[in-house]
């Protein structure tokens, strides 16, 4: 979601008054929810005509940190119906206000942000009442779309737009149109339901990603058996044609995120089985497996369930834990632990799931591929053989915050690798280096960890903590095992979610 803010709003809050009780919770609602905040070019471009220099370069300073909102431009006499009901400027404070209230005209926005009373009695005429809103009503809207810790994490270029704001005819949309032979009356009932998707788009504002969900709690009918009515995510469209983007891992991501934040544990999706089928390839590795074919059209249901039940434990190997209950994880006493530093301009790029300030080429559309991915690459010269596949690693942002962050798990683990070409090959897209750097670290050998991303500490652990703990006797320089002892005290100070390790 997109949303404009006057930039008079953002004078107000970066001046040198307290800022009022509604505007910081509504800054903090929308920064929460990944929700962009933008400025337009004309209203930037009045603050530029203050006479007060001093006052015009501190607020310039503040406000071009933020985005500008790129098109659609507004001239009088470009668009009759518009021009019709709002009339035409008489001064260039109009001008502004009309340029302001025509991105909103044309939904180049979600909605504008403002206390100008003027803009807001123009914007009735123009029918944009509901979408053009001051400060207190905006906070109640955002809080009734976005109640507190029901809403996955998303970066910036992915947008969760109302299903109506969708043309049905996007070429993404055709293959599900011919599969299922009510596709489209299915498709405005949940327009009509105010249901939302998340989308992306390229930069050609092609539709090239779309994923919805439902929480449900119905019996499941299937061709040859009927599965217990349970509360379950259903993932009811799951598609990306953005090849290389890691855009169906962040999905899942997003699922996962979503599902354990409401409660549940067991999420399915139903899709029609091709040859090649990449999309099952993708689910498979995150532990979906097909039960059946659903009575009604004969495609396949693909279920998974996040923790195990009765004894599966017992007779799993940690690695396939890993696998069919991602993102949970087992961290028995079958699997070592390993505690890997990080730097930051690494790290932020790496886990994009972590509080951040997100980059410009984000707002722009483009995609952090491997911070998208669930599995990733890490490289080091560390002098470590031990790493084996399933066993457990926490991630330790260096830097200024020096703290324990996220936890992954081995994948495949490559030992004293001196091919640069070769490692490329291992990492892939899944990786923060560039060939150059790549081809640097591999001077000296070089260790290759491929690795599944599974979650964030509730509660990161800082190093002041770690020290007083007995975990680390200094700040670490590189890869250290860790002994159990050790790895249950990180347990208790990071406040792990239990529903998500598998002892």
């Amino acid at each position: 979601m997109r949303v404009l803010v006057d930039t008079n709003i953002f004078i107000y809050r970066e001046g040198h008054s307290v800022l009022p009780e509604n505007l910081q919770q509504l800054e903090k609602k929308l920064r929460e929810n990944a929700i962009q905040i933008l400025v337009h070019p004309e209203s930037l471009n009045e603050v530029k005509t203050d006479a007060n220099e001093e006052r015009r370069e501190i607020n310039l300073s503040k406000i071009t940190a933020y985005p500008t909102l790129e098109g659609p431009t507004y001239a009088f006499g470009k668009d009759t119906e518009f021009d019709s009901k709002i009339g035409a400027p008489k001064n260039e404070n109009e001008q502004t206000d009309n340029a302001l209230l025509y991105s909103v005209y044309r939904n180049a926005i979600d909605y504008f942000i403002t206390n100008d009373v003027e803009i807001i009695k123009k914007a009735a005429k123009v029918d944009l009442s509901d979408r053009v809103l001051e400060i207190d009503d905006a906070l109640d809207l955002f809080r009734r779309l976005y109640p507190d810790g029901t809403r996955p994490a998303a970066p910036p270029a992915l947008q969760e737009i109302p299903i109506s704001m969708i043309d049905i005819n996007e070429p993404i949309l055709g293959t599900l149109r011919k599969e299922y032979y009510d596709f489209d009356e299915w498709f405005k009932k949940i327009s009509r339901k105010g249901r939302k998707a998340w989308v992306y788009h390229d930069s050609e504002m092609k539709l090239r990603a779309i994923m919805t969900y439902k929480l449900e709690e119905d019996a499941l009918e299937l061709q040859n058996e009927t599965v217990e009515p349970k509360k379950r995510l259903k993932i009811c469209l799951l598609k990306s044609e953005a090849q290389g983007q890691k855009i169906g891992e962040l999905f899942l991501k997003m699922a996962f995120e979503f599902a354990l934040k409401n409660g549940v544990r067991d999420l399915y999706l139903t899709h029609f089985v091709t040859e090649q089928d990449r999309l099952v390839n993708l689910i498979q590795d995150y532990g979906f497996y097909c039960i059946g074919k659903t009575k009604k059209y004969g495609d396949g249901v693909f279920y998974k369930r996040i923790y195990p039940e009765g004894k599966e434990q017992e007779t799993l190997e940690s690695v396939s834990m890993d696998k069919l209950f991602y993102p949970a994880l087992y961290d028995g006493t079958k699997v070592n632990k390993f505690l890997i530093p990080i730097q930051p301009q690494f790290h932020e790029r790496l886990f994009i799931e972590q509080p951040r300030t997100p980059k410009l080429m984000e707002y722009q559309g483009e995609m952090i591929i491997e911070g998208n991915s669930i599995t990733k690459a890490y490289l080091s010269n560390a002098i470590t053989l031990r790493l084996k596949p399933g066993d457990v690693l926490l991630f330790y942002l260096s830097g200024g915050r020096s703290q324990i962050t996220c936890v992954g798990s081995v994948e495949k683990a490559y030992s004293r690798q001196t091919d640069s070409s070769q490692v490329q090959k291992q990492v892939g897209k899944r990786t923060v280096y560039s060939f150059a750097e790549i081809k640097e670290m591999t001077k000296k050998p070089t260790l290759v960890i491929i690795f599944r991303w599974h979650f964030n500490l509730k509660k990161p652990v800082d190093y002041e903590n770690l020290k007083r703990a007995g975990v680390l006797a200094g700040p670490p320089q590189s890869i250290q095992q860790l002994s159990e002892e050790k790895y249950q005290k990180i347990k208790e100070l990071g406040n792990f979610d239990r529903a998500l390790t598998i002892e």
